[in-house]
């Protein structure tokens, strides 16, 4: 599997970076803009079009909202929940404990944490904390339903002979 991690640098970086290492160790390909390397495509553009090809998406909340781009009115981290959830992939969340939230980080999680469109997430304090609860969740993901559905056949009826 392909999965995107998606959160602000700035206060998670530890996490981000063990994240990395994780989800290599278990067999799949961690999609983070620390391994971009130079590009043409802008770079709004180069992130979304790298979440499209991720199979989940690991949220992390921090206490940091990350810039908020003239373009969307968002931070990366909050265009990257919108595209992820229009595309109905599976959202994973984990709110770190512990840490006082920007005022629009604390408003993203209220998004992200909404009853009618948001998703239950996890929390943790440290790397240390975070890494089985993700490794966990991946592994449900890797036994989750086939994308193929199987379902019986309707009986075959066959047409009526003309006497």
């Amino acid at each position: 599997m392909r999965i995107f991690i998606s959160s602000a640098r700035k206060g998670l970086e530890e996490e981000r970076d063990a994240l990395d290492g994780l989800v290599r160790a278990l067999g799949h390909t961690p999609v983070r803009f620390e391994d971009f390397s130079a590009q043409t495509t802008p770079s709004r553009e180069a992130c979304l079009k790298a979440l499209s090809t991720a199979d989940a998406c690991l949220f992390l909340l921090g206490p940091n909202y990350g810039h908020v781009f003239p373009e969307t009115g968002q931070s990366a981290t909050h265009d990257e929940w919108v595209a992820a959830q229009k595309a109905g992939m599976p959202r994973l969340v984990y709110r770190k404990l512990d840490v006082t939230f920007e005022p629009n980080q604390h408003a993203f999680v209220r998004v992200v944490e909404a009853y009618a469109t948001g998703v239950f997430r996890d929390s943790f304090r440290t790397a240390a904390d975070l890494l089985p609860k993700v490794a966990g969740k991946i592994r449900e993901l890797e036994s989750g339903p086939s994308p193929l559905a199987f379902a019986k056949l309707a009986p075959a009826t066959r047409p009526a002979l003309d006497p």
